[in-house]
Order: structure tokens, then sequence, then C-alpha cells
């Protein structure tokens, strides 16, 4: 599945509003398998665009360089759930990327000509794995034994910081079980 647009600038009574205009695409898509003893799928979103800004003194004339925006994300997934036994092994695996890009006004040339170039750029990459194991034992316990790791990057560049350079990683163990005692 996929869409896209791109729309014109903005219409109004009084006029067309220079610079509004964007395009965007986003999509999916999804490939699996099922048997008789479990499944795995793969999926992939993509949204991206470019936006385009209005100027903050009002609409630019004569110039070429506009502002705009342009947003780019990325996932990817795989996902299984499987029978081993008497344990019902499910695992999920997720990476995504995002950024963010604003091309503005950066000053002036010596020359009086307005200059333009990045004024922020962030970028985030997240990667997550989760594992877990289901299981029974007769007919009063039931639980899951699993582990989960995370991953992030956050990277600013352009002049504007709007997030910190920063790296986090997380890890967990986890255990539950369950006894039914009955009413």
């Amino acid at each position: 599945m996929a869409s896209a647009g791109s729309p014109s600038s903005l219409h109004t009574p009084a006029g067309e509003l220079d610079n509004t205009g964007f395009s965007a695409i986003s999509g999916e898509a999804t490939v699996g398998t099922r048997g008789a003893r479990g499944s795995t799928t793969l999926r992939y979103t993509r949204y991206g665009g470019e936006f385009k800004l209005l100027e903050a003194e009002g609409p630019a004339t004569g110039r070429d360089g506009r502002p705009e925006r342009k947003l780019s994300d990325d996932r990817v997934q795989l996902a299984g759930d499987y029978l081993l036994g008497g344990v019902r092994l499910e695992t999920k695996a997720q990476w995504q990327r995002h950024s963010l890009i604003e091309v503005s006004d950066t000053g002036t040339s010596p020359g009086g000509a307005p200059l333009e170039g990045t004024a922020f750029d962030p970028a985030a990459q997240h990667a997550h794995h989760r594992r877990a194991g289901h299981h029974t034992v007769g007919t009063r316990i039931r639980g899951t034994l699993g582990a989960s790791a995370f991953y992030q990057t956050n990277d600013t560049r352009g002049r504007i910081p709007l997030v910190p350079d920063a790296r986090a990683r997380a890890g967990a163990v986890f255990a539950f079980e369950e006894v039914g005692l009955g009413a």
C-alpha cells in the first residue's frame, strides 16, 4: 500500500501563498509465512516528504532559496511466533531511522544577499529486540520468561541544536508466573 501527495501552493481569496506546497509519499510492504508450528512476518514502512514554509517576514520575492523541511521516517520490523515443544516463542525486532531537516536563511553574504543553509538536522535511530517464551505447567500454572534490549542514537547537525547528541542502551530480563487457585 502506498500513497503520495503533491499539491501546489495554498490559494486564498487574496491570492496564492508562495512557497506553501509540499510533496509526500508513504507506504508499507509486508511479507510473511504461516505454518502449523508458527509464523514469521517482515514489514517495512516509509514516510517522507518535503514541505515548503512561509517566510517569517512574509513571502520572499525575487529569490530562489526558500525555507523548507524534509522529513524521512523508515521502519523495518521482523516478528515471529513459534511453538517449540510446550513453549510458544515470540520474537520481535524493530529498527527505525528518523530525520527532519530544515533549510532556511543562515544570514547574509558580504554583498547583502541572503544565504541559505541547514538550520537544523536532527537524526535518530532506534533498535529494539524482544524475545519471550510462554509456557504452561498442568492446568493451573502458566508464565512468561523473556528478555528485551534497546539501543538509540540521536545526532544533531546544523546550526540550531534541537536535541543533544546522545546514545542510550537498555536491557532487561523478566519473568511472570501465574498460579490459578480456583474461585
